[in-house]
């Protein structure tokens, strides 16, 4: 009887052991990136290549930072690739950014300003006459 009695007990003190741990265990809570839920240890979730989100949903945006008027999609990116580097357009004809290009009688720079999808122009201010120097030349 005294062996059937500790028997009883340690399955007890086990059960008791399991509702403890079970009530200590946080349940995992699905997270919401927009619509969508996801579990938290898969973050950093993307929705798309543009979109993902972290800390349980809080929504993140990446922001392309290179323009170029030549610029190739590529569909494992958020952004456009530039084979080029950053470019503009001066006078239609495409210049690098960074740095004043002479175009005609013009000297023109790439501004960080987007004209629409792809379009970029650059700022152009005339030549004084005999001018141009060491600057490049298009």
């Amino acid at each position: 009887m005294h062996v059937f009695v500790c028997y009883v007990l340690l399955i007890v003190g086990y059960n008791s052991l399991t509702a403890t741990l079970a009530a200590t265990t946080p349940v995992p809570q699905p997270c919401f990136c927009g619509d969508v839920s996801y579990n938290e240890t898969e973050e950093p979730f993307y929705v798309t290549n543009c979109i993902f989100c972290k800390n349980c949903g809080d929504v993140h945006i990446i922001h392309c930072q290179e323009f170029c008027v030549d610029s190739e999609d590529d569909p494992d990116q958020c952004c456009p690739y530039c084979p080029n580097g950053s470019n503009c357009l001066a006078y239609g004809e495409k210049i690098p950014a960074g740095e004043p290009v002479q175009v005609g009688q013009f000297m023109c720079e790439c501004q960080p300003v987007v004209v629409g999808p792809g379009q970029r122009e650059a700022s152009c201010v005339p030549l004084p006459p005999n001018d141009g120097g060491d600057l490049k030349k298009k």
